[in-house]
């Protein structure tokens, strides 16, 4: 080989380089990716056969609120009768959890809960990235982007988001066409910037939409955005999140009825609508 000047570590050099890179490559996949998706491998086989409440949870996110989406894991699972006990269904989203296809919904690094009064916090959880790709192969669908996500960025706080998203279901299990998207009211459409109100909500009622504030604060001093609605729209509903709050709007608003432009108010409580049988308490302004 020395012939012709060439020498033989010359000759090896390239192939002990390109041998040292692979080296490398195979050290990195070993270290960073073979072992995540060793996991996700033995967590598909695991859960191929997890209990049928399990595989309805892990389906829950393919359905949406037009098609009849029930968002509340532990009822869907009871109304498909997989269960008897709302325990056994709170139990699968923890083995979810524990196998790495649900996490809590977090903020700043923590979980967070909801609840329309103090006590009975409610879980929030969503699919993570090796449950979305679970569900993919077990059903063959994207899953859709988290609800509450959606809410938290939309509105201006998780609680209020949630609340939303509650009070959209309900009204839409009690029959009513729910806008939960509508367009703001306008004092004068060719002028955006002059007065207006932005609903959270929004009902069809005898062919007259409705807006609809979903409202966690309970003061006189949200009486002016009221009859700013009021005074575009002359109708409007208020969702409380609980009974309390509800009576005690309908006391300041009762006290403040011949201020308020005319028209007509209707009050409800996320905590009433829950039960199921529950009705509007109407309040009539006679403007001032």
């Amino acid at each position: 080989m020395r012939a012709n000047g060439i020498g033989f570590t010359a000759i090896v050099r390239p192939l002990l380089v390109v041998a040292g890179l692979m080296a490398l490559a195979v050290a990195a996949i070993n270290e960073f990716y073979a072992p995540h998706a060793a996991e996700q491998a033995r967590a598909m086989r695991e859960n191929r056969f997890q209990p049928l409440a399990d595989t309805e949870i892990l389906n829950l996110p393919y359905y949406n609120q037009q098609a009849g989406r029930v968002w509340r894991i532990v009822e869907r699972v009871l109304d498909s009768e997989l269960t008897g006990t709302p325990n056994t269904a709170r139990n699968a989203v923890s083995r979810l959890a524990e196998r790495g296809l649900l996490a809590d919904y977090e903020q700043h690094g923590k979980p967070v809960g909801w609840a329309y009064k103090a006590g009975g916090t409610r879980r929030l959880v969503q699919l993570t990235p090796m449950g979305r790709q679970w569900c993919q192969a077990a059903f063959g669908l994207e899953p859709v982007e988290s609800e509450i996500a959606v809410a938290a960025l939309r509105h201006k706080s998780i609680s209020h988001g949630v609340a939303i998203l509650e009070a959209a279901h309900l009204l839409a299990a009690a029959g009513y066409d729910v806008d939960d998207d509508p367009q703001a009211l306008l004092a004068d459409d060719a002028a955006p910037w002059h007065a207006r109100a932005e609903p959270d909500l929004a009902f069809l009622l005898q062919d007259e939409w409705w807006p609809v504030e979903v409202q966690r604060e309970v003061s006189p001093r949200v009486v002016a955005k009221w009859a700013k609605s009021l005074e575009l729209c002359e109708r409007l509903a208020l969702v409380l999140y609980h009974e309390e709050a509800r009576k005690k709007q309908a006391a300041i608003l009762t006290a403040a009825r011949f201020r308020l432009p005319r028209g007509v108010i209707w009050l409800a409580s996320l905590e009433q609508m829950e039960r199921g049988a529950w009705t509007w308490q109407e309040i009539t302004t006679t403007g001032s």
